[in-house]
């Protein structure tokens, strides 16, 4: 039986990789992955480095010397080998924290979205509700104070609550609501003239509104938080004691 080989070091093995052709390195990576299965543990073990940061630590390291970009020089033999194993191995598992930190970061992130999403989502639809129930109220009230202009204010109010509920543009609501013919939509004076008369008996609407949610809040039907959601979400005219 002849003698055993000498295991190579560390540094004849990074210094031969860098001078090697790759299919040299390949084989080179065969003997040196040993080396550092019994090398990078020691010098994470302060780090506290898990099993999958190992390995990924040593993986990194055998593709740097397959791919040939590895800068090793040999200028301190041995010593030199070694400085530069630990300075990459721990460089990698710092890596895979910081990312793994990012990724965390943005789970919480979009975690912390979505339950925006959904909180708004519900405030939304509670305001809508709380709407469906008071605007009856203030209609019965328009027409219980101003009988003979009710169907007037009434459209005005509507105008109002479809800018908000239907999100419909000016140019839907001349048209629909008698402001201005279809044909007449090119003519720029006439659809300005429109227009402003549009966005007052909006504005009139919206303030007749918040005066007859008042008077339901002074009547006791309507609470008064609940009142003022209803008058921000639909921009009806400020009520008392509402400072937002």
């Amino acid at each position: 039986m002849g003698p055993v080989p000498p295991t190579p070091s560390l540094h004849d093995l990074l210094l031969e990789a860098a001078k090697a052709p790759l299919h040299e390195r390949v084989r080179i990576c065969g003997l040196l992955r040993p080396v550092l299965e019994r090398l990078v543990p020691a010098y994470l073990k302060d780090m506290n480095a898990t099993d999958g940061e190992l390995e990924a630590a040593i993986d990194h390291l055998i593709q740097k010397v397959q791919r040939g970009s590895i800068d090793y020089r040999g200028d301190n033999a041995e010593s030199s080998a070694r400085c530069l194993v630990r300075v990459a191995a721990r460089r990698k598992v710092l890596d895979l924290r910081r990312r793994s930190a990012r990724l965390a970061k943005r789970a919480v992130e979009l975690r912390q979205t979505e339950l925006a999403r959904h909180e708004r989502a519900e405030r939304q639809e509670l305001l809508e509700r709380h709407t469906r129930r008071i605007v009856p109220m203030i209609v019965a009230l328009i027409e219980q104070q101003h009988p003979e202009s009710a169907k007037v204010w009434k459209l005005h109010l509507q105008i109002g609550l479809e800018r908000i509920w239907e999100h419909t543009s000016g140019n839907d609501q001349l048209v629909r609501h008698g402001y201005l013919r279809q044909a007449d939509l090119a003519d720029s004076d006439a659809l300005r003239r429109a227009r402003n008369r549009l966005d007052q008996h909006c504005r009139r609407g919206r303030a007749l509104a918040g005066r007859l949610l008042q008077q339901l809040v002074n009547g006791g039907r309507v609470a008064e938080d609940e009142a003022q959601a209803v008058a921000r979400y639909n921009r009806f005219a400020r009520l008392e004691g509402d400072d937002k």
